[in-house]
């Protein structure tokens, strides 16, 4: 599902912040990362196991949080696809600059909502909350694997938030806090 869309300043294609991948999104992301995998083997000519973990993760933490993507006009999505996922800060680069703000508060309540997602999570697992709060079944089923993919993604977002600060003059405006001090 799309959080937020915004159009390429140059209308190139569209923006999309997804919480989750479809099926034709998961399909280019593992080309693409199937790609990556045979043009990087190891010493020995061997594929790089290591390197095939560490995208499969990617893959499947992608797949199941969401990400900002881009989605290139008239795109057939083969292999020489422009598609695929980009960075907050990239999707600011080629917004129009009046879509700027409302880019930046998409990417922070994405990051809010999957910060609270894994703190209800992370206490209602380890037993520290009998509440459940923002979390979902998978919290509970399948902690050991969902909690640190959850987390993962949150700080990944949180650390596209400081690149893009970085990159404009920022000023962000807090609001009350969501629970008692």
């Amino acid at each position: 599902m799309d959080l937020h869309v915004v159009p390429g300043a140059r209308g190139e294609g569209v923006y999309r912040l997804l919480d989750e991948l479809s099926e034709r999104h998961l399909q280019l992301l593992e080309t693409l990362a199937a790609e990556e995998i045979d043009a990087e083997p190891n010493d020995d000519g061997t594929l790089n196991e290591q390197l095939r973990d560490e995208i499969t993760l990617s893959v499947l933490t992608t797949d199941a949080f969401g990400c900002w993507w881009f989605d290139a006009d008239d795109c057939n999505h083969d292999n020489d696809c422009d598609c695929g996922p980009v960075t907050l800060l990239e999707v600011l680069m080629y917004a129009a600059p009046a879509d700027r703000q409302l880019v930046f508060d998409a990417h922070i309540r994405r990051v809010s909502e999957l910060w609270d997602h894994f703190w209800s999570g992370d206490a209602l697992s380890s037993g520290s909350s009998s509440e459940i709060g923002a979390a979902c079944a998978e919290c509970l089923v399948d902690a050991s694997s969902h909690l640190p993919q959850l987390y993962n993604t949150a700080a990944e977002l949180a650390e596209e938030i400081g690149e893009a600060m970085a990159a404009f003059r920022v000023s962000v405006a807090l609001g009350q806090p969501r629970w008692p001090a």
